[in-house]
């Protein structure tokens, strides 16, 4: 990078070298997040051109990837335009820096020289919030805006921000229900580590929301013979990028997730997309909740059910799967239902959907 950056961090400004000094600080003094923030901004201020992000590994084995500085600034650039960061002045960062997602709001932050307030990455991000910082502007993954809600004056906190993007896994309908009244900008995002966060937005709350992610300007879309997305993103991506996210589009820079072709449950030939039926069952419940496939001799793979039950309260697992008859067709049914007290997640706060099959079968292996 050519040039000193330079970073508001907590109300204070660090330019040039100050900002070096201050990174080299974090990096070797600071909370573990601070000491993430502090080795990022020490690699974005040196010649190379690139910095060294790990993938989330929500899906697959976590890997390292070298993605372009300039590429990062387009990115910032893309959203920071699509939600007028340039009104903002100040932006929460309650995300793990060692994530794209929180590379990214340090990147928005330098760009639009917001204030940057850092919290350590939580379960409940405003509880460390000082009572006296009003964020704009803040990204948060759906388990942060679970806990959220649950707590009268952590919801209050989060209807107060002006744009609110959240990231990193689907949201569940009972969710999205409860966020469509809102006041304030909450969106979804759409896209990974290797899109450089996300290339494409969904308004949740207030008269524009939607079921369509909307790409952001110069990213357009398509399908491959799968029917998963393609992403053609020049600024961010030297060729395509191909998705294991089956999609539908609506023109060439609208389009909506029908899930992961990596979540298909083939029942006796019969392939059950695991996001539609949570989506489906997501009626029935308010607690978070995910759909598997556990191997069967007669039909290959067998859909289950496996609920959060974070309050321990007692739920009828036989009233639950006749309800479930009421909303499935039978193929659809799932044969069991686990309960896990909480659901394990990746170090970016994502559901681990394969630990969670795996601790449920470990738990009661039936």
């Amino acid at each position: 990078m050519s040039g000193k950056p330079s970073l508001i961090l907590n109300g204070k400004e660090y330019p040039g070298s100050y900002l070096e000094e201050k990174a080299r600080q974090l990096s070797q003094e600071g909370s573990s997040n601070e000491r993430a923030l502090g080795a990022f901004l020490l690699e974005w201020m040196s010649d190379t051109a690139t910095v060294r992000v790990r993938t989330s590994g929500s899906t697959g084995p976590p890997r390292l990837l070298e993605l372009e500085k300039q590429r990062l600034l387009a990115s910032a650039r893309a959203t920071g335009d699509f939600l007028n960061l340039g009104e903002h002045r100040t932006a929460l960062l309650c995300l793990p820096v060692s994530s794209i997602a929180g590379i990214m709001m340090v990147v928005r932050a330098m760009v639009y020289r917001l204030n940057l307030v850092m919290t350590e990455p939580a379960g409940h991000p405003f509880a460390q919030l000082p009572p006296e910082v009003q964020p704009d502007f803040t990204a948060l993954v759906p388990v942060q805006v679970f806990n959220s809600l649950a707590n009268e004056t952590e919801k209050r906190q989060l209807s107060a921000i002006k744009t609110v993007i959240i990231g990193g896994g689907s949201l569940p309908p009972a969710l999205e229900k409860k966020l469509s009244n809102f006041p304030n900008q909450l969106y979804a995002t759409y896209g990974m580590t290797e899109t450089l966060s996300h290339i494409a937005l969904r308004r949740l709350s207030g008269s524009g929301r939607s079921q369509w992610f909307t790409a952001l300007p110069g990213i357009s879309v398509s399908t491959d013979d799968r029917g998963c997305l393609v992403i053609n993103a020049s600024r961010i991506a030297d060729g395509p990028i191909v998705t294991n996210d089956l999609a539908e589009l609506s023109g060439s820079n609208t389009f909506r997730i029908i899930g992961r072709t990596d979540f298909v449950i083939n029942r006796g030939g019969v392939k059950l997309q695991a996001e539609v039926l949570e989506r489906k069952l997501g009626s029935l419940l308010h607690e978070r909740l995910i759909v598997a496939g556990i191997e069967d001799k007669k039909y290959g793979q067998l859909p289950v059910l496996i609920v959060e039950n974070k309050s321990g309260r007692e739920i009828d697992k036989k009233q639950l799967l006749r309800d479930a008859e009421s909303i499935l067709s039978y193929q659809e049914r799932p044969v069991e239902v686990y309960f896990l007290r909480h659901f394990p997640e990746t170090p970016t706060g994502k559901t681990d959907r394969r630990e969670a099959l795996k601790q449920a079968l470990e738990k009661d292996p039936g």
